[in-house]
């Protein structure tokens, strides 16, 4: 009897999942609302910001 109701759920999960991405598109995206972020921060677009500090040459070794 479980089996037959988690095989039921899992069906209709499915379907409503189907139907939620019905005509999405992955490579262009449709935003229907706001974003809560920036996708990419000013920060690290920006020429000579990194969030990664630089090794200093002292501590380099040779390859």
């Amino acid at each position: 009897m479980q089996d037959a109701f988690d095989s039921e759920e899992l069906a209709l999960r499915r379907r409503l999942l189907f139907r939620l991405l019905r005509g999405q598109r992955a490579d262009r995206p449709a935003f229907r609302t706001e974003a809560i972020s920036e996708l990419v921060p000013a920060g690290l677009i920006a020429p000579g910001e990194s969030l990664f500090k630089p090794q200093p040459q002292a501590a380099r070794k040779p390859a």
